[in-house]
């Protein structure tokens, strides 16, 4: 079966059996990096169990690099909620209590002080992820 995310128990499904699913495109995690998929998100991202950590610690940092993005392209998109979304995402995150999750939260807060520090490649293409995991 492809896999189409859809549901956050066919997320939480593919995260603990991945081998159910054939084909994964490329590009998934785009469609899985969104704040209506936080609660996912993060609890497999905080499972040091869960075969697919790594992915959705890399949807998380999408999450947080593309919002900031988004505002620093558009000027006239107001910050404000951006960055309230962005805080409280990095609160949640910090909440689980996973090495991965504080890091990024810590990271969070770090870019929203500062986010002409804004990087594509460490935060949208996973660079903060391969520096996490020491690949």
């Amino acid at each position: 079966m492809k896999f189409h995310p859809l549901s956050e128990s066919e997320l939480v499904d593919w995260a603990y059996h991945p081998e159910s699913f054939v084909g994964v495109d490329q590009d998934v995690e785009l469609l899985v990096a969104s704040l209506r998929n936080a609660d996912v998100i993060l609890a497999c991202a905080a499972d040091d169990q869960c075969p697919k950590q790594r992915f959705f610690v890399n949807c998380a940092c999408l999450i947080v690099g593309d919002a900031v993005r988004r505002c620093a392209v558009d000027s006239s998109e107001r910050h404000v909620p951006a960055e309230k979304d962005i805080l409280a995402f990095a609160r949640r995150a910090e909440k689980t209590g996973n090495r991965y999750l504080l890091e990024l939260a810590w990271r969070a807060r770090a870019l929203v002080e500062e986010p002409s520090s804004f990087d594509r490649e460490y935060w949208c293409a996973g660079g903060l992820v391969r520096e996490m995991f020491d690949d």
